[in-house]
């Protein structure tokens, strides 16, 4: 009998993790994405990108990129991830990010709060939370050496 309620408590306590995380889905494979504000009139491949590409020109229009140039970062190409999910009432939450400067993620982490609220991601027919992970390019222009005494 003990073992019996042994394994009605495994078996109930291993369905409810399964349901847990079947509800943060990636956006990859998300059935219907989330909408982005100005989105919703199009259909759903074209909303998907809509998204991809108003989460993009929101970062290149709110990161401060002259912050990124004051930094001590070696010149060229320098990438950060920014990973965040798209909970079941449409709001960015659970942000992260990966850089290689501390200032970098922070900055990242700011940008996606201001993210507007939008439509949430369903997934076989119901409400789901969608996770995501933007990938941001930014290019290090070499210091300018200052000339002495104007030689």
């Amino acid at each position: 009998m003990l073992r019996f309620l042994l394994l009605i408590l495994f078996i109930h306590f291993s369905v409810e993790l399964l349901a847990q995380e079947s509800d943060n889905v990636p956006f990859a494979i998300i059935e219907q994405a989330p909408i982005y504000p100005g989105c919703e009139d199009l259909d759903k491949k074209t909303q998907k990108k809509c998204l991809q590409d108003s989460i993009s020109s929101h970062v290149s229009k709110n990161y401060n990129l002259n912050m990124v140039q004051t930094l001590d970062l070696d010149p060229g190409k320098v990438k950060m991830y920014i990973q965040f999910r798209i909970n079941k009432e449409g709001i960015v939450d659970s942000i992260k990010a990966r850089a290689p400067h501390i200032k970098l993620e922070y900055e990242g982490i700011r940008v996606m709060k201001l993210l507007p609220q939008m439509k949430p991601g369903f997934d076989n027919d119901r409400v789901v939370a969608v996770k995501y992970t933007l990938p941001v390019t930014f290019y290090i222009e070499p210091k300018k050496k200052k000339k002495l005494f104007g030689f």
